[in-house]
């Protein structure tokens, strides 16, 4: 290709019309068989692509099977304690019902004693003293003369009278009065009159 002479000239025009028709072809045939190998490379590119993507999709349909194995048993799981929960606030629901209905019962049950209790203390109220055996009773009598004397003695009216005469034995008026029955006895405590009538 050096510019020396006209012989190197025409050589080299030589060479190149000889590349350009001689050569033409295998410049086409190189470009196709590189055009071929471009092509072959481009579709293992796309195989390999499309394997690496069912081997994606197989891996997600694995890991989605997995997560809907997981989320089951989480959900048996959850429904479980929740049907356990919902069965402790049944007991306890019931529970605090009967709790409910025995403190009903127990303030039904005071009341009734409160209200016994106090009929019992009016009734003791309205009856009369208890005097206690061996303990002597003190009788005032009209003239505000003290006599005790003991219960156990006094069995009758007879023998009420008895010693209601050995107290009035120097008053002949007041014996006469206790025959004939006009004497009053009165409890001092509660100023009630005793009924001497009753034989009770």
């Amino acid at each position: 290709m050096r510019q020396e002479s006209s012989t190197s000239k025409v050589k080299v025009a030589w060479m190149k019309i000889r590349w350009t028709m001689c050569k033409s072809e295998d410049v086409l045939r190189f470009k196709t068989d590189i055009a071929a190998h471009t092509q072959c490379l481009l579709i293992l590119l796309a195989a390999l692509q499309v394997k690496l993507l069912r081997t994606q999709d197989s891996t997600y349909r694995k890991q989605a099977a997995a997560f809907g194995i997981s989320l089951q048993a989480v959900t048996r799981e959850c429904i479980s304690k929740l049907s356990m929960l919902l069965g402790a606030i049944r007991t306890s629901i019931d529970q605090g019902q009967r709790l409910l209905e025995a403190t009903m019962q127990i303030w039904l049950s005071n009341i009734q004693i409160f209200h016994m209790t106090r009929a019992i203390y009016h009734m003791l109220g309205q009856m009369p003293y208890q005097v206690e055996r061996q303990q002597p009773v003190y009788m005032i009598d009209a003239l505000g003369k003290v006599a005790p004397f003991r219960l156990e003695f006094i069995r009758s009216q007879e023998a009420l009278k008895a010693v209601l005469n050995f107290n009035f034995k120097k008053i002949p008026s007041g014996l006469r009065k206790i025959e004939n029955g006009e004497s009053l006895f009165r409890d001092r405590s509660t100023g009630r009159f005793i009924d001497m009538t009753n034989r009770d």
